[in-house]
């Protein structure tokens, strides 16, 4: 993002702060939130205030964003000032739940705070609960499936944890168990990519003690990190989000997985649960080989891959409650887009995996939500 990008989302900002009270929601339970100067440069893309099209995208989808909206413009020269936002899609959920975000920036030109009540024409997560939310909230009404990504390990290339073949469920759970590997891991509450982990967690737990009923009653899908003292002694999660992290050995990112690389060039951690196209990004478009993949192999107790590939979704919706009238059609496009071949290509470039022609055709649309007051069918 260039300085005067910084100055036009800052100023524009600045002058939205003024008005932003009669936004009552916002007003009564602003989303606030504090990131480091490097996060607003690098999440923060354009000017909201006067943009054809408002994307917030889940967060990981920054490895090749430029590139889809360069083909989007190239392809669409209508629309030509777009803002897009790469955040955790927890952190986007709050964001349009809350009608705004207030964002504070660590030593940074946002020092002071300033509140940002636009609200995005497209929304993408990698969580059907985040879809499902908006839904019973009355702002979204159906959406697609277009792409796929997968989890691995994060390293140092100089790290002896590295190379190798492919970690199978036992010899995964003895890394990530060991007390003395310290494991950089995403916000167990704002980051999309928490529920795979997760999930992960659960099944390699569940394929290595196949005989352990308390490890074998453990419900994935039950995301609720208060709860992790009721899993048994042996669950993968409770050890890495409960009992490595009482002892520092679990060291939770701030808001963004993109801190992980750092964690592992300062040496704060050795390991780190990101998607592989984070890895591919590093080492393709950055050029810095000194991080790399440890490869999780095998299948869980439902007979699908560990590693997610079958179950990371990634979906977009148009916000429907709050699209403007001028933005629709630019939304209607971006949808369209991502669903098309080239967009399928850049992302199959960036390490994702592409949708099924099944997936790209046929939304899921919610019950009883046939018919649009902003948008018409897309």
């Amino acid at each position: 993002m260039k300085l005067k990008q910084i100055k036009a989302l800052l100023i524009g900002a600045t002058s939205l702060a003024a008005v932003s009270g009669t936004h009552p929601t916002l007003a009564s339970n602003p989303y606030a939130v504090t990131v480091p100067e490097s996060e607003i440069i690098s999440q923060f893309h354009g000017d909201p205030t006067d943009a054809d099209l408002r994307l917030f995208m889940a967060g990981n989808q920054f490895v090749m964003m430029d590139l889809l909206v360069d083909a989007f413009r190239a392809k669409h020269p209508e629309y030509q000032k777009i803002f897009y936002v790469t955040l955790p899609p927890g952190q986007e959920l709050n964001w349009i739940l809350n009608g705004g975000i207030e964002i504070h920036g660590e030593n940074s030109l946002a020092k002071e705070g300033f509140i940002l009540p636009v609200m995005p024409d497209v929304y993408s997560s990698v969580n059907k609960g985040h879809m499902d939310t908006l839904n019973q909230a009355g702002i979204i009404t159906r959406y697609y499936t277009y792409s796929h990504n997968r989890l691995v390990l994060m390293a140092r290339n100089d790290d002896p944890l590295a190379g190798g073949a492919p970690l199978d469920a036992a010899n995964a759970y003895a890394l990530l168990a060991d007390p003395s590997v310290t494991i950089s891991e995403p916000d167990i509450l704002t980051q999309g990519i928490e529920r795979h982990i997760w999930q992960m967690y659960t099944d390699i737990s569940k394929v290595v003690f196949p005989d352990n009923a308390a490890v074998q009653g453990l419900n994935g899908t039950m995301f609720d990190p208060t709860k992790l003292t009721f899993d048994p002694a042996e669950s993968l999660r409770r050890i890495v989000y409960h009992d490595k992290e009482l002892t520092g050995a679990t060291t939770l990112t701030s808001i963004h997985h993109l801190e992980t690389p750092e964690a592992l060039r300062q040496g704060t951690s050795r390991l780190g649960p990101v998607w592989v196209t984070e890895v591919l990004y590093q080492q393709n478009r950055l050029g810095k080989t000194d991080l790399v993949s440890i490869e999780i192999d095998g299948v869980g107790p439902d007979g699908r891959h560990l590693d997610r590939r079958d179950k990371v979704n990634y979906l977009a919706t148009i916000v429907e409650s709050t699209v403007e009238a001028n933005n629709k059609n630019a939304a209607i496009a971006w949808v369209n887009f991502l669903r098309s071949s080239e967009a399928q290509q850049i992302m199959e470039h960036a390490g994702f995996i592409p949708a099924t022609f099944e997936e790209l055709n046929t939304p899921h649309i919610y019950p009883n939500s046939a018919s649009f007051s902003r948008v018409g069918p897309y």
